[in-house]
């Protein structure tokens, strides 16, 4: 049986990616950059009879050369498509309790730029957006 592990989220970077050095072997180090992206997803909600946004927040983790590209150009605010695979790592709290966090370990990225005259299209309350990328030179 096959298994598939493939994700694909656009948002907004929420802080400038902090980057570390994790040591390996004969003084090399792998270089690791975390930050947090923003979703935002609107929806007609019938119970309400009105439009409403919510907001997901994701970890996500890139290494090595994506690291990189991460320090170099990515910025808080910034608009992000994040091309990767979900991760899990186990994590302690203060009180001594162990937890896993998902997070999402970034294999490419592209920065979007948004124009400012967006036009949609509500079709069975979806929002349809559609969007011009470029990829970013991280290979």
């Amino acid at each position: 049986m096959y298994k598939i592990n493939k994700v694909i989220v656009m948002g907004n970077i929420v802080n400038d990616p902090v980057i570390a050095k994790i040591p390996k072997s004969n003084n090399e180090y792998s270089l690791v950059a975390n930050f947090k992206i923003a979703i935002n997803r609107e929806y007609f909600a019938k119970s309400k009879g009105e439009r409403v946004e919510e907001v997901v927040y994701v970890r996500i983790t890139a290494w090595n050369k994506e690291a990189e590209q991460a320090q170099k150009f990515l910025k808080k605010g910034s608009t992000i498509l994040i091309e990767g695979r979900l991760t899990n790592r186990p994590f302690k709290l203060d009180n001594g309790k162990k937890i896993d966090i998902v997070e999402i370990t970034a294999e490419k990225f592209f920065f979007i730029k948004l124009k400012k005259n967006w036009i949609f299209e509500d079709k069975n309350d979806t929002m349809n957006i559609k969007i011009a990328f470029k990829e970013s030179d991280n290979k």
